[in-house]
C-alpha cells in the first residue's frame, strides 16, 4: 500500500510558501540529535525559540531528511504502523516549530512579529490562521504539504485516535506538551502522555458541577465519540482522569456538562 500526504495545489505561484531547508538532508538519521535537542528546548513554560535558532541546522537537518525518509520513503509496510505514525507525529511538530522559529521570530512571511501563528499571512491566505497553516508548505516523505493536510489527514483523518490530540502541537499555549514520540510503545506513551494533560488545570477541572476543559474537547468533540464507543466526551475522559474528577466524568457519563475555557493561542514561547 502506498503512502502519500495529500497536496494542496494553487494556480497562483504565490497561494504557499515552500519551506526550503537550507541544509542537505544527512547521510543517516539524525532524530537523535533532534530529540536530545527538544528535551533542551521544552519545559512547562514552553518552547526555548532563542536556543533553538542557535541550533537550527539541528532542527533543518532533521526536517531536511524527513523530507524523503516518511512512511513510503521509508518502505513501511503496513504491519510498521506505529513507526509510520510516529515518524509523521515528530515531522508535524518539527515543522511547526520551524515555521514558528522562521516567520515569527525572524521576519520571514510575517508582517512585523505577530504574537500569534494566527496572524501570519502568507500570500494568499489572509485570515486567521491561514498563513501558518495553510500557506507554509514542507516536503514531508517525498510530498509538498501543509501543516492542516499534515495534522487533519495524513495523522488524525488516517489513524482516527483520539489519543493524537494529545501529540500535535501548533505553536500555541493551548497545546498539549511537546516531546519527542517513540515508535516502541507509542500507544502506551500515548495513553500516559492524555493521562498527564488531563492532570493539568488548564486543560480540565470541574467548576459548579461543570467540566471546564481545553478548547479542543469541544472543538472537535465528534473526532471523542466517532473514533470511539463513548457516548459523550466526558464518558471517554474517564479512562484518563484520576481521583474526585474521574468519579465525577463517570456520574455524568450520559448528560456531560462542559464548557470551553477561554482559548490561548498565544505563541507557546518561553517567558
Amino acid at each position: 500500500m502506498k503512502w502519500r500526504l495529500l497536496l494542496v495545489s494553487c494556480c497562483l505561484p504565490a497561494c504557499a510558501q515552500r519551506m526550503e531547508m537550507s541544509v542537505p538532508a544527512p547521510d543517516r538519521d539524525p532524530s537523535a540529535r533532534w530529540k536530545e535537542l527538544l528535551l533542551r528546548i521544552t519545559d512547562k513554560d514552553g518552547i526555548d525559540y532563542e536556543h533553538l535558532a542557535r541550533r537550527r541546522g539541528v532542527l533543518e537537518g532533521y526536517l531536511a531528511w524527513v523530507a524523503e525518509n516518511g512512511p513510503q520513503g521509508m518502505g513501511l509496510r503496513e504491519s510498521q504502523e506505529d513507526e509510520a505514525l510516529s515518524t509523521l507525529i515528530n515531522a508535524h511538530n518539527a515543522a511547526v516549530l520551524y515555521g514558528v522559529l522562521y516567520s515569527v521570530l525572524h521576519g520571514g512571511l510575517a508582517e512585523g512579529k505577530p504574537e500569534r501563528t494566527d496572524d501570519l499571512k502568507v500570500g494568499l491566505w489572509r485570515w486567521p490562521g491561514a498563513g501558518f497553516y495553510h500557506g507554509q508548505h514542507y516536503r514531508i516523505d517525498g510530498e509538498w504539504t501543509g501543516l492542516f493536510l499534515m495534522a487533519d489527514q495524513a495523522i488524525l483523518g488516517r489513524y482516527q485516535e483520539p489519543l493524537l490530540h494529545a501529540a500535535l502541537v501548533y505553536g500555541r499555549r493551548d497545546d498539549p506538551p511537546l516531546r519527542w514520540w517513540p515508535s516502541s510503545g507509542l500507544q502506551a506513551t500515548l495513553k500516559r502522555s492524555m493521562r498527564s494533560w488531563l492532570a493539568r488545570d488548564e486543560t480540565l477541572t470541574i467548576d459548579d458541577d461543570v467540566a471546564v476543559v481545553n478548547p479542543l474537547f469541544v472543538e472537535r468533540a465528534d473526532d471523542f465519540l466517532y473514533w470511539s464507543d463513548a457516548a459523550t466526551v466526558c464518558d471517554w475522559l474517564v479512562d484518563y482522569s484520576l481521583g474526585d474528577t474521574r468519579r465525577w466524568l463517570r456520574e455524568h457519563a450520559a448528560d456531560c456538562p462542559m464548557s470551553a475555557r477561554a482559548p490561548d493561542r498565544s505563541l507557546n514561547e518561553r517567558l
